[in-house]
């Protein structure tokens, strides 16, 4: 399968591109790592972020607010 083929039918089937669903994985992983006590450095480079700047900003850009402060408000 020719990986346009792959991107259209994945698309389909899920309704996110491939990006998104990878993206959504790895925050998903990240409330459950983070969630268990894991630094958030160590969270951000398990997932395979470029820095712990990266992994925030995605984080922020999702949730509307940082994994700090996301986790004092639901404790």
């Amino acid at each position: 399968m020719s990986p346009r083929s792959f991107a259209r039918h994945f698309l389909d089937e899920t309704g996110l591109t491939f990006g998104s669903w990878q993206r959504k994985a790895r925050l998903l992983r990240a409330l459950e790592l983070l969630g268990n006590g894991s630094s958030v450095s160590d969270v951000a480079f398990a997932l395979g972020y470029q820095g712990t700047s990266a992994f925030i900003a995605m984080f922020r850009r999702t949730f509307g607010t940082t994994p700090a402060r996301y986790f004092a408000v639901s404790r």
